[in-house]
């Protein structure tokens, strides 16, 4: 890659990028601009932009500078507080456009992610349309829709609660073991002819096996919904929260904390499930990513020297 000589940033070398940087009629175009932002501000700070390719779903992890974690960190469209470490912990949607995305520290352009397209399973299952009479099928809707305003809520309330950084260095694990997947992450889903996405892992268990808590966390929300049954979910820090559906029993309440491998309630069947398994899902920072991926990717990060 061609790169500009450190401080020549005038002259010949800074009037055509200005130029170029103008440019606004295509998505090349558009991308060409990026990675000359990027040239210059390596020019002006010293500082060498990266590029990480990701596939939709996955988790990626970037190692940043002091100076950089000073500023507002943000892509797509998201703000990121940089941890003890002075990294950050992404999560790629497992639906985002596959495209070029800028890294940006207080709007100016550090380093670009090229997000990949992923595939994923389509499966065809049983019909979900209400049976019953239709007011209380408008009834059954609209308690679903309140439940799930009410995850999502919690889903979001975690670092607004939990301003303070967790403690740094603790790993993720399984939330039992072992892990025998009868759902796979981000299976297409026909009902009939409603099609759904599947936003986790299902993972068999008998029930009444114990679960327990991913890492180190504080409890957002433990409540029975109409389709999700018994709930619990538990935000770590770092914009990250794991979810645990279908559970027969919760042992926890909102606002307490748990630490790493603490039970949290039994497996079953609760809600609208068909065998007795968990549902296991990890969020970033409102991102939906695949969670033994986001394992493995997180862990690796904390024993790699040079990630």
């Amino acid at each position: 890659m061609f790169l500009l000589p450190h401080r020549r940033v005038s002259g010949i070398h800074l009037q055509p990028i200005t130029k170029l940087c103008m440019l606004r009629t295509s998505s090349q175009e558009r991308t060409l601009k990026t990675i000359l932002l990027l040239l210059l501000m390596q020019a002006m700070t010293g500082n060498r932009p990266f590029t990480r390719s990701v596939f939709q779903g996955e988790t990626i992890i970037l190692q940043l500078t002091e100076q950089q974690c000073s500023g507002t960190i943000a892509v797509f469209s998201r703000a990121y507080v940089c941890r003890p470490d002075n990294s950050i912990v992404v999560g790629v949607d497992f639906l985002a456009q596959p495209n070029t995305y800028t890294v940006t520290d207080d709007d100016a352009p550090i380093g670009t992610l090229l997000v990949m397209a992923r595939s994923y399973r389509t499966r065809h299952l049983s019909s979900r349309a209400c049976k019953l009479s239709p007011e209380k099928c408008i009834s059954l809707k609209e308690r679903r829709a309140q439940e799930r305003r009410r995850i999502l809520t919690a889903l979001a309330s975690g670092p607004v609660i939990y301003t303070d950084q967790f403690p740094a260095g603790i790993e993720f694990q399984h939330p039992l073991e072992p892990i025998k997947l009868t759902g796979l992450f981000g299976d297409r889903r026909f009902f009939g002819k409603s099609p759904s996405w599947h936003r986790g892992v299902d993972v068999s268990a008998a029930i009444g096996t114990p679960i327990v808590t991913a890492s180190y966390g504080a409890v957002v929300l433990s409540e029975e919904f109409l389709l999700e049954g018994a709930t619990v979910i538990i935000y770590h820090g770092s914009d990250i929260s794991t979810v645990y559906l279908h559970l027969s029993k919760s042992h926890v309440q909102r606002g307490q904390t748990v630490n790493s491998g603490d039970i949290i309630g039994l497996s079953g069947s609760s809600g609208s499930s068909g065998q007795p398994h968990l549902h296991f899902g990890v969020y970033i920072n409102g991102a939906i990513v695949d969670p033994i991926a986001f394992i493995e990717q997180f862990n690796r990060f904390l024993y790699t020297e040079d990630p």
